[in-house]
């Protein structure tokens, strides 16, 4: 019997769901304060541009989580897609 493990969430699940949202910040906030345009920002929340590590880095210092949680994150959830749509 095999069993199946679940799809790891994606930077834009946890961004959104675990910090713009409980916080109340918009998505233009969050650009403002990483000094990024909102557009990248959007891209990311789209699923359609990965994070650079200077944006996780950023992400980092602004919800004060460990310095590689992002880009690990974003690791885990890209490795996984490529396993499963080969």
């Amino acid at each position: 019997m095999t069993t199946m493990k679940a799809r790891p969430s994606s930077v834009a699940e946890i961004l959104l769901n675990e910090y713009l949202k409980p916080l109340a910040m918009s998505s233009r906030d969050l650009a403002n304060l990483m000094g990024v345009p909102y557009s990248r920002i959007d891209d990311i929340l789209r699923h359609s541009k990965n994070i650079s590590n200077r944006e996780g880095e950023l992400l980092s210092k602004i919800f004060n989580t460990d310095s590689d949680f992002w880009i690990k994150l974003q690791e885990n959830y890209i490795n996984h897609t490529c396993k499963f749509h080969k």
